[in-house]
């Protein structure tokens, strides 16, 4: 069937390149001979480009096309993201460009166990409270 397929398109094309050929030449052909090139040339562009319904028509089905457009959603969602994070502006702070210039002693009761017994003893700890960072 493939073969004969292919005979059948090879003795068109042979046909439609003839005419073709002619028809640059200047040379004129009858309206039916003329008509009947046409739906030919239009039924080869169809096989050629893959727009007909044939056994052999390529394209892609819809499921294809669904892939393809979630593939591109989530390239587009992720480069809006990475390109939005790159323009948002951001301040480096280190540590060592900073002193501390108040602190304060901060008392809190922490629950301990001995054996059976819970008891709160308190916990101080030293927070600094205002910080100045260094000039230079």
């Amino acid at each position: 069937m493939a073969n004969e397929m292919k005979e059948f398109w090879e003795s068109k094309f042979d046909s439609l390149v003839k005419y073709n050929a002619q028809k640059t030449q200047g040379i004129t052909h009858t309206t039916q001979y003329a008509e009947e090139m046409k739906i030919l040339q239009d039924a080869y562009d169809a096989k050629l480009l893959g727009c007909g319904m044939g056994d052999n028509a390529m394209g892609f089905t819809w499921i294809e096309t669904g892939i393809i457009a979630v593939i591109a959603l989530i390239l587009v969602a992720v480069g809006v993201g990475a390109y939005v994070d790159h323009k948002r502006p951001t301040i480096e702070i280190k540590k060592d460009d900073w002193e501390c210039i108040k602190s304060e002693k901060r008392t809190r009761l922490q629950p301990m166990m001995t054996g059976k017994v819970t008891f709160m003893q308190p916990m101080t700890k030293t927070v600094c409270v205002e910080y100045r960072r260094h000039a230079g």
